[in-house]
């Protein structure tokens, strides 16, 4: 059993103990939440996706951690299939983890993805920071170490 892939569903879940006592119970209701979008530089510059209709797209990112994962995988194909991405957007995937790549080749979303345009790269956890081997790794999520964009207010 592999979590995190196809198999996840036979994962075990984890609950607290029917007896748990929780000293703040927090309950949010995101039901007037419409669909959001994360924009440059910062994880916390997120906005409506109306506030940026019109703009244009210069590159799509789906993988890695955030959101990697079979399902992810998915969704997208089943909106790619068929269809092809703008010749003007690049379009990068990059699955969580070897199982999910192995995973979303045998159910075929790597190639809708690949067909309509999508750059596969490599897996973004296999490399690690490591100081003997001289490596390090970027992430999806390092804003502070990317260039500010010349007139960019985020």
């Amino acid at each position: 059993m592999v979590c995190g892939s196809r198999e996840q569903d036979a994962c075990p879940r984890r609950n607290a103990d029917a007896d748990a006592v929780y000293k703040t119970t927090l309950v949010f209701d995101t039901s007037a939440i419409g669909p959001q979008i994360a924009k440059p530089h910062s994880v916390d510059n997120v906005s409506p996706i109306e506030d940026v209709e019109g703009l244009p797209i210069a590159q799509g990112f789906l993988g890695t951690c955030t959101n990697g994962r079979l399902e992810d995988f998915k969704i997208a194909a089943s909106i790619l299939a068929g269809r092809h991405v703008h010749p003007d957007v690049r379009f990068v995937v990059a699955p969580a983890s070897r199982q999910i790549l192995l995973d979303a080749i045998e159910a075929g979303y790597v190639q809708t993805l690949v067909e309509a345009g999508a750059a596969l790269v490599t897996l973004a956890a296999a490399v690690r920071r490591d100081p003997q081997r001289r490596a390090e790794r970027r992430r999806e999520r390092d804003f502070d170490r990317q260039p500010q964009l010349q007139g960019s207010d985020g």
